[in-house]
C-alpha cells in the first residue's frame, strides 16, 4: 500500500514536468519561427528559460568565431548594448560544474568577467553552455541578487532545453549566413552588370553602325551576330 501511494504521489510530478517541458518546446519553435533576426530569437529564448532557473538577471550570449558575444539580456541591456564579448577561451575559465553533476555551470566569480554583471551585484551566476552537434553555440547566464540553488526539476528542465535552445540558435545562424551570401553575390552581380553596360553600349553602337554601311549580306551575318549577342548580354 505504501509503495502503491508512492507511485501515486510521483505521477502528478512527472506530468507537471513533461507539460512544463512541452510548453517550453513550443514556446521554443515559436521564438524560431516568428524572430526575423539572432538578437531577437536570443531575446525570446531568454524569456522562455529565465522564469525556469527563477533569475532575476540573464543573458544570453552567441559564439562568433572565438568569441562569446552578448546577444539578449534581460535585467541587464547595458551588456547588450556595449556590444560585451568573452574570449571563448577565458568564457568559462573560472567556472566549475554545480554541485548537482549536470551541464549548468557555476562562475566564480558570479559575473562571468562581465563589469556590467559585476555592477549588478549577484550571489550566484550559473551558466548553460549551449551546444548544437557537440559544437558551442552560445551560453546562457542566469543570475540571481540573493543566494540560491537552483530545484532539482528546473535544473533538468534547463538541461533538456539547453539543445533545443542550441539548435534554433544554429538554425537561425545558418539561414542568416545563406541571406547574406545572396545578398553578397546580388551585390557582385549589380557591380559587374554596370560595369559591362559601357562596352556593351559602345559595341553595341559600332555594330549599328558598320551594319548600316555593310549592304553585302554574307557580311552583314557576322555583324548582326554580333548585335544579338550584345542584346542578350544587356537582358542578362
Amino acid at each position: 500500500a505504501e509503495q502503491e501511494s508512492g507511485a501515486i504521489q510521483r505521477i502528478p510530478f512527472d506530468i507537471r514536468a513533461e507539460q512544463r517541458y512541452a510548453n517550453a518546446l513550443e514556446q521554443i519553435l515559436s521564438a524560431l519561427l516568428t524572430s526575423m533576426s539572432q538578437s531577437e530569437l536570443a531575446g525570446k529564448l531568454l524569456e522562455v528559460c529565465m522564469p525556469i532557473a527563477g533569475a532575476d538577471v540573464s543573458v544570453l550570449r552567441v559564439r562568433e568565431g572565438e568569441r562569446l558575444v552578448s546577444r539578449a539580456a534581460i535585467g541587464a541591456a547595458e551588456e547588450v548594448a556595449a556590444g560585451f564579448s568573452l574570449n571563448l577561451e577565458d568564457a568559462f575559465e573560472t567556472s566549475q560544474r554545480s554541485t548537482q553533476g549536470t551541464p549548468l555551470l557555476l562562475a566564480s566569480p558570479p559575473h562571468a568577467g562581465s563589469p556590467f554583471l559585476q555592477d549588478k551585484g549577484l550571489r550566484k551566476l550559473y551558466c548553460l553552455p549551449l551546444v548544437h552537434q557537440e559544437q558551442l553555440v552560445g551560453s546562457m547566464y542566469f543570475g540571481k541578487l540573493e543566494d540560491w540553488e537552483l530545484a532539482h526539476e528546473d535544473t533538468r528542465l534547463l538541461e533538456l532545453l539547453g539543445p533545443h535552445c542550441a539548435g534554433t540558435l544554429a538554425k537561425q545562424g545558418a539561414v542568416a549566413s545563406a541571406e547574406r551570401n545572396v545578398h553578397a553575390r546580388e551585390e557582385i552581380l549589380a557591380v559587374v552588370a554596370h560595369d559591362l553596360q559601357n562596352p556593351l553600349n559602345v559595341i553595341s553602337m559600332a555594330a549599328n553602325m558598320l551594319l548600316q554601311r555593310v549592304t553585302e549580306q554574307s557580311s552583314r551575318r557576322p555583324i548582326e551576330r554580333i548585335i544579338r549577342g550584345v542584346q542578350r548580354a544587356t537582358r542578362l
